[in-house]
């Protein structure tokens, strides 16, 4: 459970992440647009992805202008483990005050 921690990038910080080139190989599948859409061709993926990848070998610094990467900020995450007997094994950690550099591990009741 994560709550209020996520903060947007900006488009500008995106283009520094992904600039340079290095990003060639593995980006491609962010142009393509079709995240989470029935792939009916296996081959249709496969020609995307090239056509995508030499966009991006062309131009370095093409992105996605509708891709958002956020950046997590925790200042509290809980994790669940289900148990069949319900006798879940839940864990907090907690930023220490005042600092906030340090965590705090805790055991929670179920």
């Amino acid at each position: 459970m994560l709550q209020d921690v996520t903060l947007p990038l900006f488009y500008d910080d995106l283009v520094t992440i992904y600039n340079g080139g290095q990003c060639c190989p593995r980006y491609g599948g962010a142009l393509l647009g079709r995240q989470s859409d029935v792939l009916l061709n296996e081959q249709d993926l496969i020609d995307g992805l090239a056509q995508q990848r030499q966009r991006v070998e062309q131009d370095p610094t093409l992105s996605n202008p509708d891709w958002v990467v956020y950046r997590v900020e925790a200042h509290e995450v809980e994790f669940w483990q289900g148990d069949i007997q319900r006798n879940h094994g839940r864990l907090r950690y907690r930023r220490s005050e005042p600092t906030g550099q340090a965590w705090v591990k805790e055991r929670l009741w179920p």
